[in-house]
């Protein structure tokens, strides 16, 4: 995915830039754990969800100093990677868990 990207910083030390971006997110893997009540009622409950990033990367262009840019995002990139895993587990387990009830509505 192709985007155009700019970033401006008005107090010291002032910043000003913009260029081109191109972002992608490949080998990603959803592992969610369910349960089946069949006694005394039918139910269904979410017990887990994990969210696996395989490749994300994002790389800029366009710009002055593209290559150094490029190796902070990187490094940015593999700071955070576990914390949106995280945060992307945590909120696919709600929403799924939210529906749970009417997932089973009409059975």
């Amino acid at each position: 995915q192709e985007f155009d990207w700019s970033c401006k910083k008005n107090s010291f030390p002032k910043i000003k830039d913009s260029g081109k971006a191109t972002s992608s997110l490949e080998t990603t893997k959803i592992t969610v754990t369910t349960s089946i009540i069949l006694h005394p009622e039918i139910g269904f409950d979410v017990l887990e969800c994990e969210v696996k990033i395989g490749d994300l990367e994002v790389k800029v262009s366009n710009t002055v100093g593209s290559k150094i840019k490029n190796i902070l995002i990187a490094w940015i990139i593999k700071l955070l990677k576990n914390k949106l895993e995280n945060q992307l587990s945590n909120i696919v387990f709600e929403a799924i868990k939210s529906k749970a009830g009417s997932i089973m509505d009409g059975i």
